[in-house]
Order: structure tokens, then C-alpha cells, then sequence
């Protein structure tokens, strides 16, 4: 299933936890005194401002404020993750990138801690999906940027194909049921295929579930490759067992995946 977010920036809390996140995004304003010394302006007793650009302009950091968090990473590792823990999982992405110190805190096993108390403290969102990692989670259902050309503002999700692509990506990733039937090896039947492998419906406004019952879905080349490449293997051993086998497993996980996915557009905006 598909699903597009709406622009707000408010994230469900609780009720004594709800607050405004700043976009990460947005400069943040300077005092005017700053913008003086960088622009070297200089204000006369007219109170007109003349502007004289210095040759190599530099930002002045007040003294108190250097070096305050040189030392961050050095606190006690529980501390570190306690504190993290409070944060928005969006928050906690922006940290992970930030510097390669806090990217190994923060991406190590042992941090999944972290993760977990930042997702839970997002209302009503349902529990990481087993066939990911909490870090790729948050990063699905928060950031707004293609995962193919990093396109910004990109708001729609194929949570069934656990990708956020924009709408020409998705096509470039995508093939018809046409073009997947005529990859899968010869002696191989799959009449459903839309119960096997991960796919998605594309209109006009992005791509979303569609209630057009004729709307034939489109498969997620990358993960009908892997699937190919299994049926392959198991088309050169002439295994009639093994394919059965392979087709209840790929069903069971197909069903999850979209048991996850249609409860996940209501809950995450």
C-alpha cells in the first residue's frame, strides 16, 4: 500500500510531550550584532547604516560558546542514549548524520534502545516492521527526500516496497504484470502474482492505492529480481517440491507486509 503525507511538522506526543520540531531545513536567525560583523556594517551617529563588505568576511563565535559540545560525545554512553531517547525519531536521524562519533553511537546494535523509545513515543505508530532495522523505519516514515535522486519534498511512501521514491523514480523502478510474467522461468505458474511480490498503483498526484478494481498493479523491479533469481534456481533444479515451498513462504510474508501497510497512512502524517 501507498500512502502520501500531508506538510505538517507537528508529530503526535503525548499530551505532555507535543511540541513544534524545527524543521532542520530552516536557517536559523542570527542577532542583528552578528549580521553586523558579518556584513561589516557600521552605524553612525545619524543611525544610517553604511555598509562596508570586508574582503574575507568571518563569523565570530562568542567565546562562552566554544567548544560546547567538543566534548559531547565523551559523556557516559547510558547517559548519551537516556537523552536520545526523548528525542523525535526525525531528531534522532538528523544526530546520526551530524558527525561519524554520534553516527557509530548511534547506529550501533546496542543503541537499538534509542530507536525504539524515540519510534514509541510517536503516537499510535505501530512497532518496526520485522524485515527492517529501526534506523531505515524512521528514515521511511519521516524523512521527505527520494531515496533514488534525493529529491526533496518527496511526501509519498510504498510501504508495501518499503521505498520512498518520487513519482518519476517509482515508474523508472517499476514494470508492468506483463513484463514480470515474462520473466519468470518457463514451468513455472504464479496466477497471483500480486500475492507473491511487493507492488504498487500509480495516478496522476503520485502513486497510491487505487480503488480501481481493473488497475492492474505495477511489481518493484528490484525485489521481482530477487524473486526471479530464487525462481531461477529453483526452475534448474527441476524442484516441483521446493517451489511450493517457495510460494507459501513468499505468501506468508507478502500477507504481512500488507497487514503492516494499510495500517501505517493513518497513523504517520
Amino acid at each position: 500500500m501507498t500512502h502520501r503525507r500531508d506538510r505538517s511538522r507537528f508529530w503526535g506526543y503525548p499530551s505532555d510531550h507535543a511540541f513544534y520540531r524545527t524543521h532542520p531545513s530552516i536557517i536559523p536567525q542570527w542577532p542583528p550584532d552578528l549580521y553586523d560583523d558579518i556584513l561589516g556594517t557600521v552605524q553612525s551617529g545619524n543611525d544610517d547604516i553604511v555598509l562596508q563588505k570586508k574582503a574575507n568576511p568571518a563569523i565570530k563565535i562568542p567565546i562562552s560558546k566554544r567548544g560546547a559540545l567538543q566534548r559531547f560525545t565523551e559523556m557516559p554512553i547510558d547517559i548519551l542514549y537516556e537523552i536520545f531517547g526523548y528525542l523525535h525519531p526525525m531528531d534522532v536521524l538528523n544526530l546520526s548524520r551530524t558527525t561519524k562519533s554520534l553516527r557509530s553511537v548511534l547506529l550501533a546494535r546496542h543503541a537499538r534502545g534509542v530507536w525504539r523509545s524515540a519510534l514509541g513515543s510517536v503516537r499510535a505508530l505501530p512497532s518496526c516492521p520485522p524485515d527492517m532495522t529501526e534506523p531505515e523505519y524512521a528514515s521511511l516514515a519521516f524523512d521527505d527526500w527520494c531515496q533514488l535522486c534525493l529529491k526533496r519534498n518527496t511526501e509519498s511512501i510504498s510501504w508495501l516496497c518499503r521505498v520512498r521514491y518520487c513519482k518519476s523514480c517509482m515508474k523508472k523502478r517499476c514494470i508492468s504484470e506483463e513484463e514480470l510474467m515474462y520473466r519468470i522461468p518457463k514451468g513455472l505458474s504464479i496466477e497471483k502474482p500480486e500475492t507473491i511480490f511487493p507492488y504498487t498503483t500509480l495516478e496522476n498526484n503520485g502513486y497510491l492505492p487505487s480503488d480501481d478494481e481493473n488497475e492492474h498493479p505495477l511489481y518493484f523491479l528490484p525485489a521481482a529480481l530477487k524473486y526471479i533469481k530464487e525462481l531461477e534456481e529453483i526452475a534448474h533444479a527441476h524442484d516441483t517440491d521446493a517451489f511450493d515451498r517457495w510460494r507459501v513462504e513468499k505468501n506468508k510474508a507478502q500477507c504481512k507486509r500488507i497487514t503492516v501497510s494499510t495500517s501505517l497512512p493513518y497513523t504517520i502524517r
